[in-house]
């Protein structure tokens, strides 16, 4: 009895609850269980209170999953405008997922959501969403504004036009939006607009007109990105011999109105642009006290680009960390450290370990500097240009130039490191990451440039050393993804059989799978 009063006593969580979409068999007036679903996205959508539709018990709530089934839903669509004066808003702290159910891929026509509070003096003007979408193929724009905590993860995202204010995915206005593991393509840019506290990782984007991320904000993750095949999509008249005015870009960052701090940018590739006037990556922001802080940019690989003039560029940034990338261009496209009237000078704080074909640090110009003031242990293709400014840039002695690293087949676009490479062990180990480009774990002397090198006679799955792949590996494999026992950084390296940075009991199966001889080799090989 003493139980049942305290039970009745005590606040009650509601339960997270699973409803189910068919757009071919369900009905909105079913209770939305999996033998009786619902039809429709509206019917799965929650509602503020006073303005849900009648017939719409059960309402889904924060904490619940809807699994979609295949079927075209329209678009998806809460947005504030819809009422009048945007006199509501929503405020919640529970995740609601919208997720495709297994073996399906349930299609929208686009994502739209403007979630605006302008009543409010004490806070900023953007609710709290908590939505996430996982698995769709999207048909459309997404359009994420005036709102926090979206996600949309697992999908493709096609864009319908190549005018330049038509990003696939548009965002503006708030922050902790994540885009990941999804493809997005056809746009005239991929990822557009403005956050804080936001992440874009393992992301393919592909068939831009423009930029393929443009982007600025506070607190920014942007790694393990796919980027390529963006071409500038000419208006007519236009000569497309002349990129000195306007050129798009791999990756676009620039803000220059005010400070940004805390950017990262790691493990992404730009490659396989051909029109000459795409660079891979540009960071602009601005001078003085609006000059960004805290930028990094790690184990990136640009290759491949028909761009002969900048590759990666850096203005505007008082404080910048550029360590262990790859940048690599037949044409001559060049890292570079440069300054700019409009957007100040450029202060690299720590230059080390990366492999450049050809690097330039800019003259003075307009009162505005560029400096590099720490670096080592990097390998360039020429002889760097940096000796005509006010902080002259001259090679170390732990720096090598004019030198080209042995890499497996540069012209077949692979930039591993081959046997006997000049940058085998050429790294500083106090400035490298802990892992490369693909989640190898760098060892105690770390190479330059994006990738580790791997050893040609590194057998994978042998993750007991014993010279040969057994039942056993698999099992040591699974004790260390659930926790029971810890492995050596060389045993993790071969435990990764599907090159994905991380053990897994996926990585088990696999180890058992070739055991049987149901495959031939690991994905990673």
């Amino acid at each position: 009895m003493a139980l049942t009063l305290l039970w009745l006593i005590l606040p009650q969580t509601a339960q997270a609850a699973d409803y189910y979409l068919d757009a071919a068999n369900g009905n909105d007036s079913n209770p939305g269980t999996e033998a009786q679903p619902w039809k429709t996205i509206a019917r799965a959508q929650n509602y503020k209170a006073g303005y849900v539709p009648d017939g719409y018990d059960p309402m889904v709530a924060p904490g619940d999953t809807v699994w979609v089934k295949n079927g075209s839903y329209g678009i998806f669509r809460e947005n504030t405008s819809d009422n009048p004066r945007e006199s509501y808003y929503f405020e919640r702290n529970n995740w609601i997922t919208y997720k495709a159910a297994t073996g399906h891929s349930p299609i929208l026509t686009g994502i739209n959501i403007r979630n605006y509070k302008p009543y409010d003096p004490n806070a900023g003007k953007a609710g709290s969403s908590y939505l996430i979408f996982d698995g769709f193929a999207v048909n459309g724009r997404v359009f994420i504004y005036y709102t926090n905590y979206v996600q949309v993860k697992n999908s493709t995202i096609s864009g319908t036009s190549y005018n330049a204010n038509d990003p696939v995915v548009e965002l503006g206005s708030g922050h902790h939006t994540t885009i990941d593991s999804c493809i997005i393509r056809n746009g005239g840019e991929g990822i557009g607009g403005s956050g804080n506290y936001c992440t874009f990782s393992n992301n393919i984007i592909h068939h831009i007109g423009e930029d393929a991320f443009h982007f600025w904000g506070n607190y920014l993750t942007v790694e393990n990105n796919d980027i390529y095949d963006v071409a500038r999509v000419y208006a007519a008249g236009d000569d497309p011999n002349n990129y000195s005015s306007y050129h798009p870009d791999g990756m676009h960052l620039e803000h220059k109105e005010a400070s940004i701090t805390d950017v990262t940018i790691r493990c992404n590739k730009v490659h396989d642009c051909n029109d000459a006037s795409v660079q891979a990556i540009s960071i602009y922001g601005g001078e003085g006290a609006n000059a960004w802080q805290h930028l990094k940019i790690e184990n990136n690989l640009i290759y491949d680009m028909n761009c002969p003039d900048n590759l990666l560029i850096v203005v505007g940034v008082a404080d910048c960390d550029i360590i262990n990338n790859t940048v690599w261009s037949f044409v001559g496209g060049k890292a570079r450290i440069h300054t700019h009237a409009s957007y100040g000078g450029c202060v690299v704080t720590n230059l080390y370990n990366n492999i450049f074909r050809t690097f330039l640090v800019d003259e003075d110009k307009s009162g505005f500097t560029a400096q590099v003031v720490n670096h080592g242990n990097n390998i360039f293709g020429g002889n760097p240009n940096g000796q005509g400014g006010t902080y002259k840039f001259y090679t170390n002695s732990t720096e090598l130039k004019s030198t080209t690293p042995v890499f497996v087949n540069a012209s077949g676009d692979d930039y591993h490191l081959a046997d006997g490479s000049v940058a085998i062990n050429f790294g500083d180990p106090a400035y490298a990451p802990a892992t490369d480009i693909l989640g190898n774990p760098r060892d105690a002397l770390p190479d330059a440039g994006s990738y580790e090198y791997i050893s040609q006679t590194l057998l994978f799955g042998d993750v007991s050393d014993e010279g040969e792949i057994s039942a056993y590996d698999a099992a040591l494999t699974a004790q260390y993804a659930v926790g029971l026992i810890s492995l050596t950084s060389g045993q993790i390296q071969k435990a990764d059989v599907s090159g994905d940075g991380k053990v897994s009991v996926y990585d088990a199966a696999l180890i058992l799978q070739k055991v049987a001889g149901l495959i031939s080799k690991f994905p990673v090989e």
